[in-house]
């Protein structure tokens, strides 16, 4: 279902919307997307002649871009992008594209914004032959729909013989990991969650990933490791310690019965898949054609011309 008020959008247009009509009352630079009733989706006047896109409550948008707010939720927010006087537009939000805002870019920008989990995320997708992946920075023509942000879209396949390499040096954890799991009760597996909990900002993505498995198993540090995985894959249990050890909570997290097993059953069936999705040489990488993505169970690379790494949404 599509936003019915909404029309496609271009620097003339909005330009246009500025000289012929008011911003909402208190704001200064803030006007409609559409009807004026919904201002969530609004646009912001920028004092270098650009345009910022907006769908966020207006109200504290205004508050935010007054230095108002201090704390709270959206501080730090961004914008879901910027138009241009050249008539490009640039993604500069750093949160990521959530349903309802892939929706109103779709309409405003007349492609097609949506999220494919096998082609790594948010995507682009112009007149149906042309999938491109979206990035904070991405900028493209409006009018032609042409990226004008350089890049290049390395794809990996798994080398079997390199990998198979690789994981021998990690046969000792899988050997030993199990005997530390089995003699464990559930009192001094909640002390290795509540250790992980507070070492990582309460398993923030930023400090509980991929990465920090490599790097726990790597230093030897098999239980953390083997609970590393085991929470990576199980989002009810870093939920419940969350709420359980904040301010609402009991204090008092519980484990679900045979978690043991449970353990074992994730490390069996995503160890090799976690850890070598961090080692770039286990792959082989191939550039993609402009405006192809594949398919695939291993992440690509957005890549600068000066080799830095793009995030996608």
């Amino acid at each position: 279902m599509g936003f019915y008020d909404i029309n496609r959008i271009s620097y003339e247009s909005l330009a246009n919307t500025v000289k012929n009509s008011k911003p909402y009352r208190g704001s200064g630079n803030a006007y409609h997307l559409g009807d004026r009733t919904y201002s969530a989706r609004h646009f912001r006047a920028l004092e270098d002649g650009s345009f910022s896109i907006w769908y966020s409550h207006r109200e504290m948008i205004d508050k935010l871009e007054k230095g108002d707010l201090k704390e709270g939720w959206y501080v730090g927010k961004k914008p879901l992008g910027i138009v241009r006087p050249d008539n490009s537009f640039e993604f500069t939000t750093v949160n990521g594209l959530h349903q309802g805002e892939n929706t109103l870019m779709s309409e405003l920008l007349g492609v097609y914004i949506h999220q494919v989990k096998a082609k790594g995320g948010a995507i682009m997708s112009v007149g149906g032959f042309e999938d491109y992946p979206i990035f904070t920075g991405l900028r493209f023509d409006i009018g032609t729909k042409k990226p004008l942000t350089q890049f290049t879209v390395v794809q990996p396949t798994l080398n079997r013989k390199r990998s198979n390499a690789i994981m021998k040096q990690y046969k000792e954890f899988l050997d030993v990991y199990p005997m530390y799991i089995k003699a464990m009760n559930d009192k001094a597996a909640i002390e290795v969650i509540k250790d992980l909990h507070d070492q990582t900002d309460k398993f923030n993505g930023a400090n509980f990933n991929a990465k920090t498995l490599k790097e726990t198993v790597d230093k030897k540090h098999y239980v953390d490791a083997a609970f590393i995985q085991y929470l990576l894959h199980n989002h009810w249990i870093r939920s419940n310690f969350r709420y359980q050890l904040g301010d609402g909570g009991s204090g008092e997290p519980r484990m679900p019965r045979e978690w043991q097993e449970s353990v074992e059953s994730v490390i069996v069936r995503h160890f090799r898949k976690t850890i070598l999705g961090e080692i770039d040489e286990a792959f082989d990488w191939v550039e993609l054609p402009k405006g192809k993505l594949c398919a695939s169970s291993w992440d690509h690379k957005i890549v600068s011309p000066t080799g830095e790494e793009f995030k996608q949404l």
